[in-house]
């Protein structure tokens, strides 16, 4: 299974950035509607993160390369920063649903006696 470019985990959940993005979109457009210019600033963050990947999204089939909790993580640092009012709907609302990636380790199984 391919792997997220920012974190390195396997992209267990692939639901693209432009896909979020616009889930966020329309968060940010029924929060703050007049500031336009906030969804510009979101576009470019999801322009970042789009690009040729190996993995397709389960929504628009479209190519991903960054798995959606490290896309979220860095639209919540920027929320954080523009909209620090706003940012403990938006931790709760995009990043409570995605989990952590998780770090696997191999097992030694025993043998019977």
């Amino acid at each position: 299974m391919p792997a997220c470019e920012t974190c390195g985990e396997t992209i267990t959940q692939p639901l693209c950035g432009a896909c979020l993005g616009r889930q966020m979109a329309a968060w940010l457009q029924e929060r703050v509607p007049e500031r336009p210019e906030l969804l510009l600033q979101l576009e470019d963050l999801t322009d970042d993160v789009l690009g040729d990947g190996e993995e397709n999204c389960i929504k628009c089939r479209g190519p991903m390369r960054v798995c959606g909790r490290c896309y979220s993580e860095k639209v919540f640092s920027w929320v954080t920063r523009s909209l620090p009012f706003h940012a403990p709907e938006f931790e709760t609302l995009f990043l409570g649903g995605v989990p952590e990636p998780v770090a696997f380790r191999p097992v030694r199984l025993l043998a019977r006696a």
